[in-house]
């Protein structure tokens, strides 16, 4: 398994995520990786399970206002695993590849 320096890391996805998006995206895409960090920064990634997202996902569902903002940080989560596994190939699979927003979130 690689070793990663998650500081550098998170400096090359602020980079990149400055130079490819429009100021507000961008800055939509921080926030969401900062609650994310959050919710999941105390587990290795090789750890990260699909109840372990679904549970965190739960959790920032209480704090947030809207079903986009959810769905959005459900993207950011997905996508960022995707990477993980298929890009940079940190992680042999991608859990959160069937996380799905349940309808009794959506419907609060």
């Amino acid at each position: 398994m690689r070793k990663v320096n998650v500081r550098k890391r998170g400096k090359f996805i602020n980079i990149n995520l400055k130079l490819i998006y429009k100021y507000s995206t961008a800055k939509r895409y921080s926030e969401a990786f900062e609650s994310i960090k959050k919710e999941l920064g105390k587990y290795r990634l090789a750890y990260l399970t699909f109840y372990v997202l679904n549970q965190a996902l739960l959790r920032i569902a209480q704090k947030v206002n809207s079903k986009d903002a959810l769905r959005n940080y459900q993207k950011v989560i997905r996508s960022s695993l995707r990477d993980a596994a298929y890009y940079f190939e940190l992680i042999e699979n991608n859990p959160a590849a069937d996380l799905q927003l349940q309808a009794s979130i959506l419907l609060r």
